[in-house]
C-alpha cells in the first residue's frame, strides 16, 4: 500500500488519540473539583449521615456520566463553602441561585430548578401584621449569611442586628423562625414544606405573605478558576439529562 492509501487510516488514528486524550483531560480536571454543598432541604440535606435531596441527585449522576461516580462531596455551613468558591481555584457549589449579583463572580451549570422565594410568618402570631416590606422592616427576619436572600434583604434595606438576624446555616435559621426568636423567614415553599415537617408541622401553620424573588433560578456555581473545559462538560451531562428524560424523572419524584 502506498504513502496515499496509508494516510487516512494514520489521520484516524491521530484523531481518536486526540479525542480520547481531550476527554482524559478533562476527567483528570474535573477529578481535581471541591464539591460542596451546604444542609438545604429539599435540594440538598443529610439523612443518617448520607447526603440526598434533588440537586445532590443531579451532581452524582452528573459525575456518573462523566465518569466519576465515587467523587466526594462535603457538607458545609453555607458562609463557608460560599467563601471558599469565591477565593479559591477549583471549587464546585450547589444549589446556588444565579443572581444578578452575583452573574461575573463565578462559572454555572444549569438552571437546575426555579427559584419562588415567599416572606412567610407562622399563622399564631396574630399580632405580625405585614402588607409590605417596609412593614416587614418592622420585625425580626432570618436568614443565613451570605445567601442570596440575606443580600437581596440587605440591599432592600434590612439591617443586620436591628430587623435583620444572619445566621450561618439553615437549621439554626429555621429553628430561631419556629422559636419565635425571629418573626418572619424566607423560604421556597418546597423547603419550607420539607423544614415543617422535622417539626411535626404543616404548611397549614405558616403564611405566606409578600414574594421576595420570583424570578431567577438554582444552578450548579463554579469558581471562576474552573477550566471552560469542565463547565461544557458539565453542562452537556446535565442537558443530556434533561433530553433522556433523567431530570423530569428526579424533578417528579421531589415534587410527590
Amino acid at each position: 500500500m502506498t504513502l496515499i492509501g496509508r494516510l487516512p487510516a494514520a489521520l484516524n488514528f491521530i484523531f481518536v488519540t486526540l479525542i480520547l486524550g481531550f476527554a482524559g483531560s478533562t476527567q483528570a480536571q474535573s477529578e481535581q473539583l471541591d464539591i460542596y454543598t451546604e444542609n438545604y432541604p429539599p435540594y440538598n440535606f443529610l439523612v443518617n449521615d448520607q447526603l440526598t435531596g434533588f440537586s445532590t441527585e443531579i451532581v452524582r449522576e452528573i459525575l456518573y456520566r462523566i465518569h466519576l461516580p465515587n467523587k466526594e462531596i462535603s457538607v458545609l455551613p453555607w458562609a463557608r463553602a460560599y467563601n471558599y468558591l469565591k477565593n479559591r481555584d477549583n471549587v464546585m457549589l450547589f444549589t446556588t441561585a444565579r443572581t444578578a449579583q452575583r452573574q461575573y463572580l463565578f462559572k454555572w451549570v444549569g438552571p437546575i430548578a426555579s427559584r419562588e422565594v415567599y416572606l412567610y410568618k407562622l399563622k399564631k402570631s396574630a399580632k405580625v401584621v405585614v402588607d409590605s416590606f417596609e412593614d416587614a422592616k418592622k420585625y425580626m427576619t432570618t436568614a443565613v449569611r451570605d445567601s442570596a436572600t440575606a443580600n437581596q434583604l440587605m440591599a432592600m434595606g434590612f439591617r443586620e442586628g436591628k430587623n435583620l438576624e444572619l445566621i450561618h446555616n439553615e437549621d439554626l435559621s429555621f429553628a430561631k423562625f419556629i422559636y419565635g426568636r425571629a418573626q418572619l423567614i424566607n423560604k421556597v415553599p418546597m423547603a419550607m414544606a420539607m423544614e415543617l415537617k422535622k417539626y411535626d408541622m404543616t404548611m397549614d401553620q405558616v403564611i405566606p405573605l409578600i414574594p421576595l424573588d420570583t424570578g431567577t433560578f438554582y444552578y450548579l456555581a463554579f469558581s471562576l478558576g474552573t477550566d471552560d473545559e469542565i463547565i461544557r462538560e458539565w453542562q452537556a451531562a446535565l442537558d443530556e439529562m434533561k433530553q433522556d428524560g433523567t431530570y423530569h424523572k428526579l424533578q417528579q419524584k421531589y415534587l410527590q
